[in-house]
C-alpha cells in the first residue's frame, strides 16, 4: 500500500519510464536467482528454483565452458573480454524466443548483452555430450560476436557455432541426411540466402544443417585459416560478397561451383569430418591407453595438423610428443611380431635380439602396456632353444671321442627332447640321427667288449686247464738194486 502511494506521487513520465525499463528486462531477471556462482568471464546461475543447484552445474559443466573458451580463443586469436551469464530456469518469454539467437529448442543467447538462457528441465534430460554442445554453441556465439562486433552474417554465425560443437555421429549423420534431402528434392538455397540466413520454407533444423555444411565446406576446401579470415575480416567487410571473396580469394561464382561439387563428397561420408574436433585428444588418449597405437596416431595427426595451422606451438609440441610415444608402441608391437616370426623360423638368436629391443621400447611406455606374460613365454622358448642348440653342438663335438660316447648321447637326447617340445622339426631330426648313430656305436662297443671278455675268459680257462697238476705224467727213477737183483 505504501509502495502504491509513493508511486502515485511520482511524475507520470517517470512512472512510464520505470515500466518501460521493467518490460525491457530479460526474462531471467523476472525470476528470483536462487543460487549463483561467479566466474570472471563466464558465470552460471539457476533462476526460479530448479531440480539442480548452481554448485552442481559448476561441477558438471565448468570444464566444458573453460575448454570451449580456451579452444575458441586459440581458434580465432582473441579473448573473451565481455562476461557471459548463462541462466538456467523456466522457458523464457516470447520476446526472448523470437529476438535472441536460438540453439535448438532449449537455449537462447543475446551476445550483445552477454546474456543466455537455458530451459533447465529439458537441458537436464539430454545426454551429457548434447548438453555440453549446447554450452559450447553459446560460448561460440558470444565470442564470435565480440570478435566481429556483431558483423558476421547470420548464416555463417550459425554455421560456425554449430561447427564448434563436439561431433556426435548420429547428429552429424542427420545433418548430412537433411542437406542431402534438400539437395535432391528442391534446389539448394542460393549463397545470399545461405550466408545471411534469410527466411526460407525449410524448418530451423534443416537451415542449421545447411549452415553447418557450408562452414564445413569452407574449412575443407579453403582451409581453417580462411575460417579465421572470415571472422577477422567481417569487421571491415562492406558486404557478404566482399567478405567471402577477400577471405577465400575466389569470386562468388567460383565459390558456388566449388560448393556444388563439394556436396556429393560430403554426402558420401565427408559429414563425419570436423577439423575443430581435433582439439579434443581424449579419444586418441583412450586408444593409446588400450594399446591401439596406430589408430591413436591417425587421430593425433589431425590434431597435429590443426595446431600447426593455428600456430599453437605449445599444443603442437604436446601432440608431437604424444605421436612419438605411440610410435614407440608401434615399434614395440612390430618387434614382438618379429620375435614371433623368428621363433616360427626357429631362429632363436634373432628372436633374442628382437625381444631385447622390444623390452627396451616398452620401457618408455606405461608398465601396464608391457605384455609381460608373452615376453616371459618368448624368453623361455628362446632360452630353451639356445640351450638345446648348445647341447647338440657339444654332443657333436664329443661324438668323435669313444670314451665320451655315452655323455654325447645323453646330451643329444636331451637336446632332441627340447626341440620336439619347441616344434623344431629339423633340429629334432638332427638330434635323433646323432642319438641313433651314437646308440649304434655304443652297441658295437658293447658287443666288442663282450666278445673280448669271452675270448679272455676262454683263454684263461684253457690256460688254467693246461696248467692243472693232474695233466702232467712223471716217470719214476730206476734204482741200481733192482737191476742187481735181476742179474743174479
Amino acid at each position: 500500500m505504501l509502495a502504491w502511494r509513493c508511486t502515485k506521487r511520482l511524475h507520470p513520465t517517470l512512472v512510464a519510464l520505470l515500466l518501460a525499463i521493467t518490460c525491457a528486462l530479460p526474462a531471467a531477471a523476472l525470476h528470483p536467482v536462487t543460487s549463483r556462482a561467479q566466474e570472471p568471464a563466464i558465470s552460471m546461475q539457476v533462476a526460479g528454483g530448479g531440480a539442480i543447484d548452481t554448485q552442481t552445474l559448476e561441477t558438471r559443466f565448468r570444464p566444458t565452458l573453460e575448454t570451449a573458451r580456451d579452444e575458441l580463443e586459440t581458434l580465432f586469436a582473441t579473448s573473451l573480454s565481455q562476461p557471459l551469464v548463462i541462466t538456467f530456469g523456466p522457458e523464457p518469454d516470447r520476446v526472448v524466443r523470437t529476438t535472441w539467437q536460438s540453439v535448438g529448442d532449449t537455449a537462447w543467447i543475446d551476445p550483445a548483452h552477454g546474456q543466455a538462457q537455458v530451459v533447465l528441465d529439458p537441458f537436464l534430460q539430454i545426454s551429457p555430450v548434447e548438453a555440453s554442445n549446447v554450452l559450447r554453441n553459446l560460448v561460440a556465439r558470444h565470442l564470435v560476436f565480440q570478435a566481429t562486433l556483431g558483423t558476421l552474417p547470420a548464416g555463417l554465425n550459425d554455421g560456425i557455432a554449430t561447427y564448434i560443437e563436439r561431433p556426435v555421429l548420429a547428429t552429424q549423420a542427420r545433418r548430412g541426411s537433411l542437406v542431402q534431402q534438400v539437395s535432391f528434392a528442391t534446389a539448394l538455397p542460393d549463397l545470399p540466402v545461405l550466408v545471411n540466413a534469410a527466411p526460407t520454407l525449410l524448418d530451423p533444423e534443416t537451415d542449421t544443417a545447411l549452415h553447418y555444411a557450408f562452414v564445413a565446406f569452407i574449412v575443407d576446401h579453403y582451409g581453417l585459416a580462411n575460417l579465421q579470415s572470415l571472422v577477422k575480416q567481417s569487421v571491415t567487410a562492406t558486404n557478404w560478397q566482399a567478405l567471402l571473396t577477400t577471405a577465400t580469394g575466389q569470386t562468388i561464382e567460383q565459390m558456388s561451383t566449388a560448393w556444388e561439387q563439394f556436396l556429393p563428397r560430403w554426402f558420401a561420408g565427408g559429414w563425419q569430418s570436423n577439423a575443430v574436433s581435433a582439439f579434443d585428444m581424449s579419444q586418441a588418449r583412450a586408444l593409446f591407453d588400450r594399446g591401439a597405437y596406430s589408430s591413436a596416431i591417425t587421430l593425433a595427426e589431425r590434431s597435429q595438423q590443426l595446431f600447426n595451422d593455428l600456430g599453437d606451438q605449445v599444443r603442437l609440441s604436446e601432440v608431437e610428443a604424444f605421436i612419438e610415444r605411440n610410435a614407440i608402441g608401434v615399434r614395440a608391437e612390430q618387434l614382438m611380431k618379429d620375435v614371433q616370426g623368428a621363433l616360427e623360423r626357429r631362429d632363436y638368436a634373432q628372436a633374442q635380439a628382437k625381444l631385447d629391443d622390444a623390452e627396451a621400447q616398452y620401457s618408455y611406455l606405461p608398465a601396464s602396456h608391457k605384455p609381460a606374460p608373452l615376453i616371459a613365454t618368448y624368453r623361455d622358448m628362446i632360452d630353451r632353444g639356445l640351450g638345446a642348440i648348445s647341447e647338440l653342438q657339444k654332443a657333436e663335438s664329443l661324438s668323435g671321442i669313444w670314451s665320451k660316447t655315452h655323455e654325447s648321447r645323453e646330451l643329444a637326447q636331451s637336446a632332441g627332447n627340447t626341440f620336439a617340445a619347441l616344434g623344431d622339426v629339423s633340429r629334432h631330426q638332427q638330434a635323433v640321427a646323432l642319438v641313433n648313430d651314437l646308440s649304434l656305436r655304443l652297441q658295437r662297443i658293447t658287443l666288442a667288449a663282450v666278445a673280448l671278455v669271452i675270448l679272455i675268459a676262454m683263454w684263461l680257462l684253457i690256460w688254467l686247464w693246461a696248467r692243472a697238476p693232474q695233466r702232467f705224467l712223471w716217470l719214476e727213477p730206476r734204482t741200481s738194486t733192482s737191476h742187481a737183483g735181476k742179474v743174479s
